[in-house]
């Protein structure tokens, strides 16, 4: 969490919220981490933009499974404050 403004929002590819800040974030990613053990993400390519970073993602471990992703972050002061989630399809 120490990367992730206080009040980071997460949003999916079209824009709808789907968590707000640490005290959302923390349970979400503890639940991820632990029915995901051998989780894992490899950075295909990262790009930087001003204030952007996006990242195209492969995952792996993952429960529900999700194989590939983009991410778009946005930073200031040196912590994200946005994060949006392109993914396939389920």
């Amino acid at each position: 969490m120490a990367c992730y403004a206080e009040h980071c929002v997460v949003d999916d590819g079209a824009g709808n919220r789907l968590l707000t800040g640490h005290a959302e974030m923390r349970p979400r990613y503890e639940a991820l981490f632990k029915s995901s053990p051998n989780l894992h993400c490899e950075i295909i390519h990262r790009m930087r933009i001003g204030s952007y970073v996006i990242d195209e993602e492969k995952i792996t471990g993952r429960v529900p499974a999700m194989n590939h992703a983009v991410v778009i972050y946005r930073v200031k002061d040196g912590l994200i404050e946005h994060v949006r989630f392109l993914r396939e399809a389920d």
